[in-house]
């Protein structure tokens, strides 16, 4: 069970052994009301959220935090109407800052490799890869052209898997659909998923 010690307002408070202090900060831009946040762990979990306000809070040291930052109008914080600003700093070092994006954007603080597109692990061709979690990235470059497949049916695998495949990472909003992607395989081989 995650345990949270929520401090609204306390920009000095002191987290208890084991926990690091988190602060939110927003400046928002001339229109605050298009301004909304949120704050979850790696299980998707909102720890916190809020609109043009933010908020201090203490989380266990260590743990993946994910920062979404959002604008109704998609003209971000800055800079056309006021210099709006986000930043969110974990034991008082900035991890994750801005202004300028469109309907929103991520952070990933403290987040393992292969949590998010951008720090996807690599692979490479003819090699068995094993991966533990919901949802893990993976990054293919191909050395040559050709047709590559990319498969989760093999004996030992007795997950229930999918696969999308994307070209690029930035600007990429990620679902649960096939809204997006090259290509999308929720189960060829019973549970699992292949991808010619």
């Amino acid at each position: 069970a995650l345990v949270l010690f929520l401090k609204p307002g306390s920009l000095f408070a002191q987290c208890p052994s084991g926990f690091s202090e988190v602060i939110v900060t927003i400046q928002p831009d001339q229109f605050p009301g298009e301004t909304s946040w949120s704050l979850k762990d790696l299980s998707g979990t909102i720890l916190a959220a809020g609109g043009s306000v933010g908020d201090t809070l203490c989380v266990p040291q260590g743990i993946c935090l994910i920062f979404e930052i959002r604008d109704s109008y998609g003209d971000g914080m800055c800079c056309s109407f006021g210099n709006g600003f986000y930043a969110v700093a974990v034991n008082s070092v900035i991890q994750a800052a801005g202004g300028q994006f469109t309907f929103n954007e991520y952070s990933y603080i403290n987040c393992p490799p292969g949590t998010h597109c951008g720090s996807a692990f690599t692979v490479y061709e003819d090699t068995l890869y094993t991966s533990y979690g919901s949802s893990i990235w993976h990054s293919f470059t191909p050395d040559s052209t050709g047709t590559y497949n990319v498969s989760t049916c093999f004996p030992s695998n007795s997950c229930d898997t999918r696969l999308w495949i994307y070209d690029h990472c930035t600007g990429l909003i990620w679902n649960n659909d096939m809204a997006g992607t090259l290509f999308y395989n929720d189960s060829t081989c019973g549970v699992q998923a292949f991808i010619p």
